[in-house]
């Protein structure tokens, strides 16, 4: 089954079919089931068919005053339970910025931290790393980035990546190590979600 072989289990609200494929419902911001993901053993994957993907997510609810966002459900579980924090999955890096400002909307008090994947390919760009710091940029958040090493050089990977390497304690940690991003502003510390100054 696919969550056995990335190390974490099944969370309430997923089920699996017969066939071992797992269903992963995604919900819109009042709740509603606007489409549903299909992954197989193998890791592949497949969205229904005329479904509405953007905004959508998959919630994985848990405490704090903090709430984390994700790309894809495997390391949306090992965020949670690394952290017991609330974790909305956006299910790609296209959907992060959707889904942040629905979270922003939803709680303007949380802190909210974009978990990125650390696309490494050299001489290309990193985009989970791109996508992240936008969805944070946006929503005045924080981004958090995973990172391995393989012969004294970093490589690709993402927090599922981390837990199953690294460990519950070390995935906290680095999510935690979250910063603000490259670009942003000051004046976001004294003024409200949704307010900018002009000249």
């Amino acid at each position: 089954e696919y969550l056995a072989n990335k190390g974490v289990s099944v969370i309430p609200k997923l089920k699996a079919s017969s066939e071992g494929v797992l269903v992963v419902p995604l919900r819109n911001a009042l709740g509603e089931l606007t489409t549903i993901q299909w992954i197989y053993a193998d890791g592949g994957k497949r969205l229904l068919p005329f479904g509405k993907k953007s905004g959508s997510f998959f919630p994985i609810k848990g405490k704090g005053e903090t709430l984390l966002i994700v790309e894809g459900l495997a390391t949306g579980i090992s965020a949670y339970i690394a952290t017991g924090y609330t974790t909305l999955v956006a299910v790609d890096a296209g959907n992060l910025s959707k889904v942040a400002k629905i979270a922003r909307e939803r709680h303007p008090e949380k802190k909210i931290i974009i978990c990125a994947d650390n696309d490494i390919n050299p001489g290309k760009l990193n985009t989970g790393i791109e996508k992240a710091t936008e969805a944070a940029l946006l929503v005045n958040g924080y981004v958090a980035v995973p990172h391995m090493k393989k012969a004294g050089k970093h490589i690709k990977c993402d927090f599922n990546d981390v837990h199953q390497a690294l460990g519950e304690k070390e995935t906290k940690k680095q999510i935690l190590r979250a910063e603000r991003p490259i670009g942003y502003q000051a004046q976001h510390d004294i003024l409200p979600y949704g307010f900018s100054l002009t000249r």
